[in-house]
């Protein structure tokens, strides 16, 4: 529902908070109908796609800069929801390529109770928060 309403309002920043197994129907759905000069930020965790046919690899940043049409941006960071929600101190890495977008997306993600920190190394951004995550799970399995 809220991607209709981006669509059908002319969104200029797209947010993507789902589960990965979504995303390409999503994209599919809007392909269509978003702004040329809009930008895509992803909160997306997890997808990375194999190409059967010569085995190269795609995370969900480049999926939807691909299927879009526009650059896609990734936010980032060891943060608990709910601490965020509660505006407990939080930190972010935003990874954007573009200098002008990643100074707009900065200005409005950025607060007193949220720190973002900037990037033009999104797949390293992408990547590391799924590291982040395989470490997190480790260092919990290894205390006793």
């Amino acid at each position: 529902m809220s991607c209709v309403f981006c669509v059908r309002y002319k969104a200029a920043i797209l947010v993507f908070v789902l589960p990965h197994q979504f995303l390409p129907a999503l994209l599919n759905t809007i392909k269509n109908e978003v702004l040329p000069d809009a930008v895509a930020v992803s909160l997306v965790k997890g997808y990375l796609e194999i190409d059967r046919q010569d085995g190269t690899l795609r995370t969900g940043a480049q999926l939807i800069s691909s299927e879009l049409n526009i650059t896609c941006a990734v936010l980032n960071g060891a943060n608990v929801a709910s601490d965020v929600a509660e505006e407990h101190f939080a930190e972010a890495t935003l990874g954007c390529s573009n200098e002008t977008q990643s100074l707009t997306l900065w200005n409005l993600l950025n607060s007193e109770n949220f720190s973002v920190r900037t990037t033009k190394d999104v797949l390293g951004v992408e990547l590391c928060g799924g590291f982040k995550n395989v470490v997190a799970l480790a260092a919990g399995f290894s205390v006793p």
